[in-house]
């Protein structure tokens, strides 16, 4: 018995020898995965590089919001592709342990609400390979035309739509659906309610 417990350890430390962290290729790698599967809506394939949960991180508003798995795959990104998303990635590193990247994205709900894509930097953190955090903050971001934008939606789904006045209420399916048809109203009305230039 005593020889078979030396034997043991020695195995022990064999193997865990031979579990290293993941490379910084492979790190890299993972996060470009990430937003690909972000970009094509994938769930199946972000089921693979996401822990059982997730925090996300907005530094710019002092936010943050842990996600079980299936709450950021079945709920968020599913409000995500609603809107038909495009994430481009402009720049990607490795250092300490960690993924930095530099992001665009754009896509119906932010061509309404900020005319142009928004870009963001980014701290992808990882544990056993799984991304278990993200840090955002903003690189171009026009917080005005934002805000002009998404109120004067506000303001006219409030009185020719009411039905749809809870767009904003979460990040489900549901309130996606009903966001994208507030837009896709409005900017009916807006074309109907544009003079025609040609006209003398």
């Amino acid at each position: 018995m005593k020889k078979v417990i030396p034997i043991l350890l020695l195995f022990a430390l064999c193997y865990l020898s031979c579990k290293s962290p993941k490379s910084e290729k492979e790190l890299v790698e993972s996060a470009k995965q990430y937003y690909q599967a972000l970009d094509e809506s994938n769930s199946v394939k972000m089921k693979n590089l996401i822990s059982d949960s997730i925090l996300i991180k907005e530094l710019d508003y002092d936010y943050e919001q842990t996600f079980l798995k299936s709450d950021y795959i079945n709920d968020w990104m599913r409000w995500d592709s609603i809107f038909k998303p495009s994430y481009d990635l402009l720049s990607i590193k490795e250092e300490n342990d960690l993924v930095k990247v530099k992001m665009a994205k754009t896509d119906k709900r932010i061509h309404f609400l900020h005319e142009k894509p928004i870009v963001w930097t980014a701290k992808i953190q990882f544990d056993e390979g799984k991304i278990i955090s993200i840090e955002r903050r903003n690189a171009i971001f026009d917080e005005d035309t934002w805000e002009t934008n998404l109120n004067k939606l506000i303001a006219w789904i409030n009185i020719h739509h009411p039905e749809l006045n809870d767009f904003l209420s979460g990040q489900t399916k549901t309130t996606g659906l009903k966001y994208l048809k507030a837009i896709e109203l409005y900017n009916e009305n807006s074309e109907i309610s544009e003079p025609d230039s040609t006209k003398k």
